[in-house]
């Protein structure tokens, strides 16, 4: 897989901050609380740097400093407490980090305890992941679904391991759920990230998987036509079908058949 571009990651924690949420569970294991409103400042957004606040932009519940590390730099462990003190200073609340690195190396350095003073105490202990070995495979597509940001990163770890057809079909579901500006903005970064046989692979997949969708959507339209009531069960069964052979065979029953039973038992 090609070097993680930074860049475009950047843009992505710009995009959707509320995947620092997730990054940053998974990085310390600690679950935070959903929130509705999970926002950057104007100012937020420096470089290789994000600031991330958690909850009211005015008087918010916790806010995460967020870098993006592309090599050991033995300056920042001289900066991360400064930056943290300020921004617990201005906006008056708890404050926690997570770097995002693109090796085992870099991030076993970032988690390295740093001692501020005297005081045993006062240790800034920084949360890191390897963004090619500590983000966990996404396969199960209701996950996908629920957590699009961590299954286009998940993408980024295992798109050429040994679950490669789960995990870019995570993918694939993802973008279906997601607004269509974030799915194209999305895929444009991760065929760039890919190679040449895992981006062929999920071109295949997508195919597949979209024909699937308008053929599922000609099937509602032949039920319709022929007087079946399709309830809310047999409506998520068909629509979350992934298998254009199927859903064919389900067509074709559905024009010789009086009862849904026979079609789809």
């Amino acid at each position: 897989m090609p070097p993680v571009k930074y860049d475009k990651l950047r843009d992505m924690i710009r995009d959707r901050p509320d995947m620092v949420v997730e990054l940053f569970q998974e990085a310390s294991g600690i679950e935070l609380p959903r929130y509705d409103l999970i926002s950057v400042p104007w100012i937020g957004f420096v470089d290789q740097m994000a600031t991330v606040l958690i909850g009211d932009p005015d008087q918010p519940d916790l806010m995460i400093h967020v870098e993006l590390l592309s090599e050991i730099i033995p300056q920042r462990r001289y900066s991360w407490p400064s930056y943290l003190a300020r921004h617990r200073a201005y906006y008056k609340c708890p404050v926690t980090m997570v770097v995002l690195c693109p090796d085992e190396a870099t991030a076993e350095w970032c988690r390295q305890p740093i001692e501020c003073g005297l005081d045993e105490g006062w240790i800034l202990r920084p949360w890191a992941l390897n963004l090619l070995t500590d983000i966990p495979a996404v396969t199960d597509l209701d996950k996908a679904r629920a957590t699009p940001e961590l299954t286009v990163l998940s993408i980024l770890a295992h798109a050429d391991g040994p679950d490669q057809d789960a995990v870019l079909g995570a993918f694939a579901e993802a973008m279906m759920v997601v607004d269509p500006r974030d799915a194209w903005r999305y895929q444009r970064y991760i065929r760039s990230q890919l190679s040449e046989s895992a981006r062929s692979r999920l071109d295949e997949i997508s195919y597949a998987r979209n024909k699937a969708r308008r053929a599922a959507k000609l099937l509602f339209i032949a039920l319709d036509t022929l007087g079946f009531t399709v309830d809310d069960a047999l409506h998520e069964r068909i629509t979350t079908c992934r298998d254009y052979d199927q859903i064919e065979t389900w067509m074709r029953l559905a024009f010789k058949s009086q009862t849904l039973d026979e079609i789809f038992n």
